[in-house]
């Protein structure tokens, strides 16, 4: 049985490196957990999956938190401007 390799995939997504908006990622699904599994097409970064994923891990962490100190200020704001009326 004759096994064929494909080549990595490409996806459009933004880079967290060059912070290009569109950039082409080349995916190595062979081999994610090297250092080159993901790598900017614009850049030339390359980023390992547990690299990124720990990246997209801190930020989840991050945002509802920020969105919920955005919420308490934008309130509070609210509350002097109708205090004040």
């Amino acid at each position: 049985m004759k096994m064929r390799c494909k080549p990595p995939m490409s996806v459009a997504l933004p880079c967290p490196a060059c912070g290009a908006e569109a950039a082409g990622f080349r995916i190595n699904l062979i081999s994610l957990d090297d250092e080159n599994a993901f790598s900017c097409e614009e850049c030339d970064a390359e980023f390992s999956f547990t690299h990124l994923q720990k990246c997209v891990n801190a930020w989840g962490v991050l945002l509802p938190a920020v969105a919920a100190m955005a919420d308490v200020v934008n309130s509070s704001m609210e509350d002097a401007e109708s205090e004040a009326a």
